[in-house]
């Protein structure tokens, strides 16, 4: 391995084999006695982010060439049941396949070989990050993909290498056969690659939600209302963000004119007492809250505006008339 990204991939490769075996496990205990005693002593402690269990299970599967050569070709059911090398491999701790399938009802046989494979795909994602053999972009979109089809989400094929297409064809058949369908995947935890974007939005929401139900959400509708925004051009962006123009008070300036608009409206509603400043100075740290603002430049001003800790607060009103004036 070259890279703290391939630690990474392989943490979640990890994971994710770790939730289809304890699924497979938790399944098995049900269907007797003899199962249950066992599994529980092989099982009875499971860390859902170790890697021994994808580690011994991929030894097994890679022994030997015939039982991979086996998983790779076209999936058909009764030539799994059929293949030595197959029903004589140790699936999961002192079970061969031959022992599970023996102990289950004849309805449940693809749905044991439905975990087959997906554990085997695992395997098969880990053997190839670990030999380096292909980006890490698309091992773990292959990743994305395993855990679709066991979560009985139609999967594109069209896209894929072909070193995976006919094992993730065969996952999806056997999926297909499967009358007990093998539990639905709660990883989008660590596996998402948008979970970071998906927080994010979240945290957008939620300061929206409570920009809608404030004081500040209320003057914003008020101020939106007033404001005449075909007075910006953004078509000259340098000329719309020109500092000196912004706040020179000259007519027709877009930005400066929508920035007088607010400071006049806000300073109206302050000296009217329509307006409190100690609700908006609240409400505006919630908001940054929300928003997990914590930029030094921002968090500096707002202290200063709130007078820090130990003194009183400035009055709003003289940080307005800074601002331009319509004319």
């Amino acid at each position: 391995m070259s890279s703290s990204a391939d630690s990474v991939f392989l943490n979640k490769v990890s994971f994710v084999f770790n939730k289809v075996l304890l699924n497979l496990v938790k399944e098995l205990r049900t269907k007797n006695d003899v199962l249950k005693r066992q599994l529980k002593i092989d099982y009875g402690t499971f860390d859902k982010f170790s890697p021994e269990y994808i580690v011994e299970t991929s030894d097994e599967f890679h022994k030997n060439s015939e039982l991979s050569s086996a998983l790779n070709q076209p999936y058909e059911l009764k030539n799994l049941e059929s293949n030595d090398d197959i029903s004589n491999m140790k699936f999961i701790r002192n079970f061969t396949l031959k022992n599970i399938i023996n102990e289950v009802d004849e309805l449940e046989h693809a749905a044991i070989y439905s975990y087959l494979y997906t554990m085997y795909f695992m395997t098969v994602l880990r053997s190839n990050v670990m030999e380096n053999k292909f980006e890490l972009d698309v091992l773990n979109d292959l990743l994305l993909k395993s855990v679709k089809i066991n979560s009985q989400v139609r999967v594109d094929l069209d896209n894929i290498d072909e070193s995976f297409k006919q094992l993730m064809q065969n996952m999806i058949e056997c999926n297909r056969d499967s009358t007990s369908v093998v539990k639905k995947l709660d990883v989008s935890d660590i596996l998402d690659d948008s979970s970071e974007d998906s927080n994010h939005d979240n945290m957008i929401n939620s300061a929206m939600e409570f920009l809608n139900n404030s004081k500040i959400g209320e003057l914003a509708k008020e101020i939106a209302e007033e404001v005449d925004f075909s007075k910006i051009d953004v078509s000259n962006q340098e000329k719309l963000f020109d500092i000196d123009a912004m706040f020179s008070g000259e007519k027709n300036n877009g930005i400066g004119d929508m920035i007088g608009t607010v400071g006049q409206k806000i300073t109206s509603k302050l000296q009217n007492g329509d307006l409190d400043q100690t609700i908006l100075m609240n409400e505006a740290l919630q908001m940054m809250s929300k928003m997990k603002m914590n930029n030094p430049l921002i968090n500096n001003m707002m202290n200063n505006m709130m007078g820090g800790q130990n003194s009183d607060m400035p009055d709003f009103s003289s940080i307005l008339k800074e601002l331009p004036k319509n004319k």
